[in-house]
């Protein structure tokens, strides 16, 4: 028999970041999931961090309902000056919608490659840009050209 999920909610800046010199994952497995006001969930090897061989954890959401994002983003990046293997996004769920400049995205800024971005989901819904019109809402992946 399987536990009952239940909604999650991350508002107002709320947010889990575990970037660090490699490891750490961050798994939430929720019915709904809805994150506004710049909340977010963060992972990946920190600025001038890791080395060739360093892994960083991977993001896992799977939500037997809605994933909303507004304004917040659910990130898995190598940052600037940082050496490694990014990790994998992996999001699951019935619809998602991004909205106000929310983002999912799998990168890398340093030196090493980018994880995965994968999504299964019936109905996806990318809405307009942040508030100040700099950040399109959005599925991203990309790497440095100086990357491995």
């Amino acid at each position: 028999m399987g536990v009952q999920r239940s909604d999650v909610s991350l508002t107002n800046g709320a947010g889990v970041n575990i970037r660090s010199g490699g490891g750490g994952s961050i798994a939430v497995n929720a019915r709904n999931l809805q994150m506004t006001g710049g909340s977010f969930l963060r992972a990946g090897i920190g600025q001038g961090l890791g080395t060739v061989g360093t892994q960083a954890g991977n993001i896992s959401v799977n939500a037997t309902g809605a994933i909303n994002l507004n304004n917040s983003d659910i990130t898995n990046d190598v940052l600037s000056g940082a050496n490694g293997q990014g990790g994998d996004v992996s999001i699951s769920a019935s619809s998602l919608r991004l909205e106000g400049g929310a983002e999912v995205n799998a990168s890398t800024y340093g030196a090493g490659k980018a994880g995965n971005l994968s999504v299964d989901a019936q109905d996806v819904q990318l809405i307009g840009t942040s508030a100040d019109g700099q950040f399109n809402s959005g599925l991203f992946a990309s790497a440095n050209q100086n990357s491995y």
